[in-house]
């Protein structure tokens, strides 16, 4: 898979291939071409759900580092529930670093 820059079908097919696909190291590409279109919608939730849900740390790092520039609710309760329960130290401390600083903004 290719870094994509354009196209509706494509990352339609990468989201597919990053929800389905039974091999991690293809995982692992079709999340790596859609950091690039983390600003679409579709592809957020896409990454929000690898993080919650891929067993591949890999999978989740690269979903992890496309969604710290987008800190919407629904990402930031993702981190919440990854600060204390992700395998992964680093996902685990940058969640909590990003949700106490959020927090801190609203009140």
């Amino acid at each position: 898979l290719q870094t994509v820059s354009t196209g509706n079908e494509v990352y339609q097919a990468l989201i597919h291939v990053l929800r389905n696909d039974l091999n991690p190291g293809v995982r692992y590409q079709a999340v790596r071409s859609l950091v690039a279109l983390a600003h679409e919608e579709d592809v957020r939730d896409a990454l929000r759900y690898a993080l919650s849900d891929d067993v591949n740390p890999g999978v989740r790092l690269e979903a992890f580092q496309a969604l710290v520039a987008y800190p919407e609710e629904e990402t930031l309760q993702i981190f919440r529930q990854k600060m204390d329960a992700d395998s992964n130290e680093y996902i685990r401390a940058q969640s909590r670093q990003i949700v106490e600083e959020s927090d801190s903004v609203v009140i």
